[in-house]
């Protein structure tokens, strides 16, 4: 029996579907190669009959077609509004009733993520001091501590909701993704963060002293996926961040290198065996866990620090790492 494989989105306000089109296009047709059938659903209402889309390859084009029950689903959904989650909410309890099995239910949350590392025996020594940041007194306390922290959105994304700020002596520095705040006094300070902490839920985290590349901070973005009834490591891919900035993330600047690019870099089985851990972790918290990245950095003193995890990880920049994917999700889906 041919294989009906759903990769579900969300509808587009110009376009059919939204995400990363070339991907899923890459996707579906590796699906099809190996035999099964692959449709793109949007989702963006409580439809009785949902409109699906597939690429043909004669014609170059995404045609539409009444989408068929699924044989199982790669959750690809953006967080959106409310109104649209709960579109999400019941589509994904009907595959449920219906024993029909999906990737990854929801995004993680940062403030669930740094909840479950901390209890967690080993991972807990990956992981900087991260504490939940409500009014302006957490973070004098916390600053007190460590003088360089960043701010974290916990539904940031892509480096989007992230500061920085740098304790000195007698003012503070803060850095956003567009400005750099220098000689703050404590209560110019506290004015911003007030207004950043009234519609936000935001973490504060202890800035890791990391290794730079020729001045520029970089991470390792790495990449896990449960294949074969176990946590494989894909691959691991480096950021570098640009001049004057403090994020990696290609969309703010940061850049692509390889692993013998940079003065240092993790070993790939210790870099594993923390994302066998961090999957479990995921599993047993999260439904139907089955993909996810994480970002490292590394210090001085070769130790690892985990400094973000993902459920619903962007494409590798690497094609070796983004075709080793696209294999691996096809034959898992196909296998479900």
């Amino acid at each position: 029996m041919t294989k009906n494989i759903i990769i579900l989105t969300g509808k587009g306000k110009t376009r059919l579907f939204t995400g990363e089109e070339k991907y899923y296009k890459e996707l579906s047709l590796n699906l099809v190669n190996n035999g099964a059938n692959a449709y793109i659903l949007p989702i963006h209402s409580n439809e009785s009959e949902w409109t699906a889309y597939y690429w043909d390859n004669n014609k170059a084009k995404w045609l539409s077609t009444p989408c068929p029950i699924p044989n199982a689903v790669y959750n690809r959904y953006a967080r959106t509004t409310k109104h649209n989650n709960s579109n999400i909410t019941n589509y994904l309890n009907w595959l449920e009733r219906e024993s029909i099995p999906y990737f990854n239910r929801s995004f993680f949350q940062k403030e669930d993520i740094f909840k479950l590392i901390k209890e967690h025996k080993q991972l807990k020594y990956y992981f900087p001091m991260t504490r939940r940041l409500e009014k302006y007194s957490d973070l004098k306390k916390f600053i007190q501590r460590f003088p360089n922290i960043f701010i974290k959105d916990s539904e940031g994304s892509q480096g989007k909701g992230i500061w920085k700020i740098e304790k000195h002596h007698f003012d503070y520095t803060l850095h956003t993704q567009q400005k750099t705040f220098k000689q703050l006094r404590d209560k110019q300070l506290q004015h911003i963060i007030t207004s950043i902490i009234n519609d936000r839920q935001l973490l504060m985290q202890q800035a890791i002293s990391s290794v730079k590349q020729q001045d520029n901070p970089y991470d390792f973005r790495v990449l896990m996926l449960y294949y074969n009834n176990c946590w494989t490591l894909v691959g691991i891919g480096v950021r570098v961040a640009a001049n004057d900035r403090y994020t990696t993330h290609v969309p703010q600047g940061g850049r692509i290198a390889s692993l013998t690019e940079v003065p240092l870099s993790p070993s790939p089985t210790k870099v594993t065996a923390i994302g066998d851990m961090l999957g479990k972790t995921l599993q047993d918290h999260y439904r139907n866990v089955k993909e996810f990245s994480f970002d490292v950095v590394m210090d001085n003193s070769n130790q690892i620090w985990i400094v973000d995890v993902n459920s619903k990880p962007m494409s590798f920049d690497e094609p070796a790492i983004q075709n080793k994917r696209i294999q691996l999700i096809s034959h898992i889906l196909i296998s479900l």
